[in-house]
């Protein structure tokens, strides 16, 4: 795959990528909507997830290429959430724009490219591995450093702030400290993020029912917004 995302990127932009990067997707056992009310969550990373190339222009320019969603071109100057089909944009966006909020140095815009063996919309957490593969090729183009726990927090923070979307710290967490046969613990209250071994020979079968999924346009928020009116009753 990560031979094909840089064939993707050469086609597309007629030069080869400077850097690369991937992201894995995510299942989960314990969790979803107790992650956004500081609960304890836990999931583990899967070997599929998002692929990006990268490579800096010598203009301010942002020129970025899905396989399935085609071009979609801005510039550093105008770092606002687009809408419509080039909505998708929005999450290396405004990962972009965190990081730069944040001290990464970025005086030139860039070409950037993404492929994915993750299926779209079947709950796996595709945005947040795009997120993250998006802030580790930006860090590594600009030789910016952050820990994995930071990177999920800007990842986070892009994706509500920027997408609009009023997730909690589960998918961006787990993608970040997922590791080979291990899952990921997390306290969201205090944002502990901690692993723990599988036992030897486990194996998951997961199956896409072909039930897209999608956030933004679901009743996520709503389910926000209800948990926290239910908090404020019953600490009256």
């Amino acid at each position: 795959m990560k031979q094909e995302v840089s064939h993707l990127f050469f086609d597309s932009f007629g030069v080869p990528a400077k850097s690369m990067a991937f992201a894995p997707g995510r299942i989960e056992f314990i969790g979803n909507h107790t992650d956004y009310n500081g609960g304890l969550v836990m999931g583990a990373a899967v070997t599929e997830g998002v692929f990006v190339a990268v490579a800096p222009r010598a203009d301010r320019k942002i020129s970025l290429f899905s396989r399935s969603a085609g071009l979609v071109e801005t510039s550093l100057d105008s770092l606002e959430p687009l809408e419509g089909e080039a909505f998708w944009a929005n999450y290396p966006l405004g990962v972009t724009k965190v990081l730069l909020e944040n001290g990464l140095s970025l005086s030139h815009g860039f070409n950037l490219a993404v492929d994915s063996n993750l299926p779209i919309g079947a709950g796996l957490s595709s945005s947040a591995a795009f997120e993250l593969s998006t802030a580790y090729v930006l860090a590594e183009l600009c030789g910016f450093e952050a820990d994995k726990k930071t990177f999920a927090q800007f990842c986070r923070r892009a994706e509500n702030e920027f997408v609009g979307m009023p997730c909690g710290i589960l998918d961006q967490g787990v993608s970040a400290f997922g590791q080979a046969d291990s899952l990921v613990c997390i306290d969201c209250a205090d944002e502990l993020f901690g692993t723990k071994a599988m036992p030897t020979g486990t194996h998951f079968w997961i199956f896409n029912s072909n039930k897209k999924h999608a956030l933004v346009e679901s009743a996520y928020s709503d389910r926000h917004k209800e948990c926290h009116d239910a908090l404020a009753i019953l600490q009256k």
